[in-house]
């Protein structure tokens, strides 16, 4: 179930507004042709959005604004709340804009006014600073501007976003911060730590250093729309504590560079994810468990579909090499809960240029669930990662935990790491 609740209605007045908007077919055409260049996708709610708000030349209310609250039944057009200095988020920081209304100044901040669940925030510290948060909150959007801007997610603070984060959109730097005890929630949409345009060559940054991020969406370290994304901006993602929870839809990556200069540096903490399309490096004493401690599940190597269809575009090769690297001491959790399921790594790309490097002292850690125990007398083989080239150099550690039993491993083909019980 996801974070919010979204409930479309029209009255009678509303269906006749929409009967008429639908007879300007072409006009409709067009919008769709925009959001399909400028989102890269076609959502005929948003077109009919467009047709609507420019339907007030055929009868349709006059009032823009009120056209968009009436028929955005996906708050494209939220009001906005602003803030311009630094403080608390549960303070008297934030000024008010109405939806549909770009040119209209916002208003002074208000005793008690804070955004709502439908309101999308803006940073636009000219000065930077901090504004912190240690409250359960919920928003639609949020965007970060201006330099050295920081959003603080405290302990007991926890954010959750509906639709979209928009990470620096500046010339200088900024971000999120989460702390240990504070939480960010993000159900669908878009997460992009900066350049989501052209004038945001600036850096983006989430520095994790405790409690939960957890997106049931693509993690796009810069802007990853080809046709307005910043090539300039750079974003960073920092775990160095904490645990990061990605489940992308079906058919997407759940980490992608991007258009820009993009990194994910994995030192400490917990990284669960059901896909990746990036190189990643996991040599300072992180965690990479598929599906968390309670399930069983598979992390999986993805094509980078947009960064492959643009260089298709440009004339150009692409490259789809893709790396996994884990060090001494850095620990890839496998939960077993039977001898045919457990948790997996499939690091594998159509050139067959997935290769996997695990290191001296690499750890391997298998962990039972559900009461599941090893029979006596029974030899098991699990086959815990999967590559299209599998290399070790010294000796890994399995740790068999609460198995109960000693493990050895051998590397099949160049390709497989199995786990096998002794005799």
């Amino acid at each position: 179930m996801g974070i919010f609740s979204v409930f479309k209605e029209t009255d009678a007045k509303g269906a006749q507004d929409l009967s008429r908007a639908k007879k300007i077919d072409e006009r409709r055409h067009l919008c769709e042709k925009f959001l399909v260049f400028t989102t890269g996708t076609t959502h005929l709610s948003r077109a009919l959005l467009c047709v609507l708000v420019g339907a007030q030349a055929w009868g349709a209310p006059a009032d823009k604004s009120q056209l968009l609250k009436k028929f955005d039944y996906d708050n494209l057009h939220a009001d906005t709340y602003m803030v311009n200095r630094p403080g608390k988020w549960e303070s008297d920081l934030w000024y008010f804009r109405e939806a549909g209304k770009p040119d209209q100044p916002f208003e002074r901040p208000a005793p008690g006014r804070r955004p709502p669940p439908n309101g999308d925030c803006e940073f636009r510290l000219s000065k930077g600073g901090v504004v912190s948060l240690s409250s359960a909150v919920r928003i639609m959007r949020l965007k970060i501007y201006n330099t050295n801007t920081t959003l603080l997610i405290a302990k007991g603070g926890e954010l959750g976003i509906l639709h979209n984060y928009l990470g620096q959109r500046d010339i200088g730097s900024g971000g999120i911060e989460v702390r240990e005890g504070g939480k960010l929630l993000m159900d669908g949409g878009h997460f992009s730590l900066g350049g989501v345009d052209m004038k945001a060559v600036g850096t983006g940054s989430l520095s994790q250093k405790g409690g939960l991020v957890s997106l049931s969406c693509q993690l796009s370290l810069t802007g990853n729309l080809p046709a307005t994304s910043s090539r300039q901006a750079t974003g960073v993602y920092t775990l160095s504590n904490g645990t990061l929870i990605i489940e992308a839809p079906d058919g997407e990556a759940g980490i992608v560079k991007g258009m820009g200069k993009g990194s994910f540096v994995f030192e400490k903490g917990t990284l669960q994810a059901n896909t990746l399309a990036i190189d990643l490096d996991n040599t300072g004493g992180g965690n990479l468990s598929p599906a968390g401690d309670e399930a069983v599940g598979q992390t999986t190597l993805v094509r980078d579909k947009v960064a492959e269809a643009f260089a298709k575009a440009q004339g150009k090769p692409y490259d789809d090499a893709r790396s996994y690297t884990q060090g001494k001491n850095s620990v890839f959790t496998v939960n077993v809960e039977g001898a045919k399921k457990y948790d997996r790594l499939i690091w594998k790309t159509p050139g067959k240029k997935g290769s996997v490097l695990l290191k001296d002292g690499a750890v391997i850690r298998l962990r039972p669930l559900k009461n599941f125990k090893l029979s006596t007398g029974v030899r098991y083989a699990f086959d815990v990662i999967e590559a299209d080239d599998l290399k070790i150099q010294g000796d890994l550690t399995i740790d068999a935990g609460a198995l109960g039993r000693d493990f050895t491993y051998e590397v099949l083909d160049g390709k497989i790491l199995r786990l096998k019980t002794k005799r």
